[in-house]
């Protein structure tokens, strides 16, 4: 009488052992998807703060012991660089952990109808069929820093957003290497982070944050290639699989060559 218990408590067992299912997985970290997003909050809050810090008159709202932050543009530079820079990346580190809590449930898990609002945000961080353009933007966006570096002039707020931009599009296409290919591509980033350092005092031109966010990729890159053993990547589910062809061959192209006529005259291959 007692068998059927026993087979019981034993299933039970077995279902006990098996893994917990990730909540998050591959979407986090590096996944774009949250560091859009938090980059478009981010950008509202930068120049928010601007206009309403350069407003003639403007009444100081920081009182006690922070009161001094409102005279902060009569600091020495280098304080200035400590407020500004760190505190731009904080606020995008804020909206990146907001993202990841809040879209999650929200825009990744599958459901069969999405509120306005998730089908909103959900279209305006599809990086998939925009990881060209965001490359782009991030190499224009590196090209405004060498500049800044060149010509010896020098602005946090606009570094900071713009080493934003960089990373976004450093994020997209990390999005689509193993991570085997990660640690190779991160300890090229240090070895060419090792090659503007010694430029830097060959030429003798410093600017202080963008020298120490250098050196910050010259560390990450040797430990990448020193400390870090980067685990085989999963396979990919089948829903993964279609979800990552949709990513890469959905393009603006494609969906133009899906109408009608140019569907007769230059169809799309399947996706597989």
């Amino acid at each position: 009488m007692q068998e059927p218990l026993l087979r019981a408590d034993l299933d039970l067992d077995q279902h006990n052992a098996d893994p917990i299912p990730d909540a998050v997985g591959r979407r986090g970290g590096w996944y774009p998807r949250w560091w859009i997003i938090s980059s478009l909050f981010c950008t509202a809050v930068v120049i928010g703060g601007y206009l309403l810090w350069n407003r003639q008159g403007a009444p100081c709202m920081i009182h006690g012991a922070f009161a001094g932050l409102c005279q902060a543009n009569s600091w020495p530079e280098w304080g200035q660089d400590l407020l500004v820079i760190p505190g731009i990346w904080l606020i995008f580190l804020f909206f990146w952990v907001i993202a990841l809590m809040f879209g999650t449930p929200a825009i990744e898990i599958p459901r069969p109808r999405y509120g306005i609002i998730a089908r909103a945000f959900r279209a305006i961080s599809e990086f998939g069929p925009v990881q060209p353009i965001l490359l782009f933007y991030g190499l224009v966006a590196l090209f405004g820093i060498i500049l800044m570096w060149w010509y010896q002039r020098f602005d946090p707020a606009t570094f900071a957003l713009a080493a934003i931009v960089v990373f976004v599009a450093h994020c997209s296409f990390f999005h689509t290497l193993d991570p085997q290919q990660r640690k190779w591509y991160l300890a090229g980033y240090g070895m060419s982070a090792l090659g503007g350092i010694i430029l830097m005092v060959v030429l003798g031109r410093y600017i202080g944050p963008i020298i120490v966010t250098e050196f910050v990729i010259l560390g990450v890159g040797i430990w990448s290639l020193f400390f870090w053993n980067p685990q085989p990547a999963r396979p990919l589910t089948p829903q993964e699989q279609l979800d990552a062809s949709l990513s890469n061959t959905v393009t603006p192209l494609y969906v133009l060559r899906s109408t009608w006529p140019m569907n007769r005259l230059f169809p799309n291959p399947p996706i597989h």
